[in-house]
């Protein structure tokens, strides 16, 4: 599984902050020049309180998504 801090570290953010919003939670990071980018947490993970926790799934449009869930391929056609 993805770890979403690793991911936070290769994009080149320094740092992260887990904040909530009237529409969920989100994870605010931000880069070396101070610019915030939100990244939304998955519905069923809101309860997490741990950046270091979260995995990441990519949904089919490229959003990251942070997430406690723990997901794998199960099967995978090519069309």
């Amino acid at each position: 599984m993805n770890k979403f801090i690793d991911y936070l570290r290769e994009s080149g953010y320094v740092s992260a902050e887990l904040v909530h919003g009237p529409n969920g939670n989100f994870v605010a990071a931000i880069n070396d020049k101070g610019l915030t980018t939100y990244y939304p947490v998955g519905k069923k993970s809101q309860s997490a309180t741990n950046i270091a926790d979260f995995n990441y799934v990519v949904s089919e449009d490229g959003q990251i998504i942070a997430t406690i869930n723990d997901y794998s391929t199960v099967d995978k056609v090519t069309l």
